[in-house]
């Protein structure tokens, strides 16, 4: 009220007032969408890991009838649930400052993924582990492929 004295009090507490979240939800598998109607396929560069550099080509092929949208992925290696590595390059579509990779479809089938070649440096090398390769999409956090049982065994 214009010149009023008395105290100002608004209409009550909104609900962002009196809500407080208390659970996250995240995905760990997607049953529907564009990921899920794409078969991933993860080629290593060696069945073994022997040195810092380490390199795998993503293939996806979509297996539905829907029109494919190419996803940005990462790809990570993993000792247990610890990352072990960080993405320093890809053959298209790598981002510097994140990591991640955005995929292309192929320019000869409108169904396929262009396959893409990923460089990742070993950041904490062990001196002997099994370790696993996992792709995630960057949107929703899902894990869309893995491989595991790699051996890993740099010598430092």
């Amino acid at each position: 009220m214009k010149g009023g004295a008395e105290a100002y009090f608004h209409g009550g507490m909104s609900p962002q007032e009196l809500f407080i979240p208390v659970v996250v939800l995240s995905p760990k598998r997607v049953e529907t969408g564009m990921t899920g109607e794409i078969s991933w396929s993860l080629m290593p560069g060696s069945q073994k890991i022997s040195t810092r550099l380490y390199s795998v080509q993503i293939v996806g092929k979509a297996s539905s009838l829907f029109e494919l949208v190419p996803p940005k992925v990462r790809l990570e290696v993993r000792n247990g649930a610890q990352a072990v590595s960080t993405p320093i390059s890809a053959s298209y579509g790598f981002d510097e400052a994140t990591g991640d990779v955005q995929l292309k479809l192929a320019e000869q089938d409108s169904q396929a993924i262009e396959p893409d070649t990923i460089t990742l440096v070993i950041t904490d090398p062990q001196s002997k582990a099994t370790v696993s390769i996992h792709l995630f999409d960057v949107v929703s956090g899902v894990e869309l492929a893995r491989l595991d049982k790699i051996e890993m065994a740099i010598a430092i």
